[in-house]
């Protein structure tokens, strides 16, 4: 291989981890504003405020729709990098 095209593909391998981190990053995220928006909607309950409390479900419920995509993308991206000999 070409020494221009090993600095490509490390380009590629560093920009493909950069992502990497940024999932992992955006899923810790996701999963600390499911369970603030699950407690909101708690509390709102508890004082009679359904339609907040509805609100914040609704919410959480992207959160959960977000987790499970963004866990998806990081699968994809841990199988690369460990085919890459990135991550073991």
């Amino acid at each position: 291989m070409s020494e221009k095209s090993n600095g490509v593909a490390d380009v590629e391998l560093r920009t493909l981890h950069r992502r990497y981190q940024m999932a992992k990053d955006a899923l810790e995220r996701a999963r600390r504003e499911g369970v603030i928006f699950a407690r909101i909607a708690s509390i709102l309950r508890e004082h009679d405020y359904e339609a907040l409390a509805e609100f914040c479900d609704k919410k959480e419920a992207e959160c959960d729709r977000k987790i499970r995509e963004l866990k998806e993308k990081i699968e994809r991206y841990e199988r690369e990098l460990k085919a890459r000999g990135v991550l073991r």
